[in-house]
């Protein structure tokens, strides 16, 4: 990736944070993992997955984020009649739909993977020593 490159990637990156609510609280349950794994000490292994984790769930966000964006673009229609019943509609939402699911899977795992790694942490704070 060249300069013009990166300042494209980091553009996009500014825009997804200011306009997607969704992604600002995927990055604020990312700073509260981050800060979950100093309070709660974790193994170098536990830190790659979550990193890989957090990383895997933003990344999803982001393509959801676009793929949204391009239906919208293409299929303009849906916008102006989000009420109406047309099969572009039917297409778009759902398009739209898997593409949020898509999210939602990464999102359970993720909440998967941090329990596993962090439930047992906690209930040793509360057994006997």
């Amino acid at each position: 990736m060249d300069v013009i490159g990166l300042k494209h990637a980091l553009n996009g990156l500014k825009i997804a944070v200011k306009s997607e609510k969704n992604l600002r609280i995927h990055l604020l349950i990312s700073i509260l993992v981050t800060i979950a794994a100093i309070l709660f000490p974790t193994s170098p292994t536990e830190n790659i997955i979550l990193i890989v984790t957090i990383c895997i769930v933003i990344f999803a966000e982001l393509i959801n984020t676009t793929i949204e964006k391009i239906v919208d673009l293409v299929c303009i229609d849906i916008i102006r009649d989000s009420l109406g019943k047309s099969e572009n509609n039917d297409r778009a939402m759902f398009i739209k739909d898997v593409s949020a699911g898509a999210v939602l899977a990464t999102t359970l795992m993720a909440v998967l993977v941090g329990a596993l790694i962090f439930i047992p942490k906690i209930q040793s704070l509360f057994v006997q020593r």
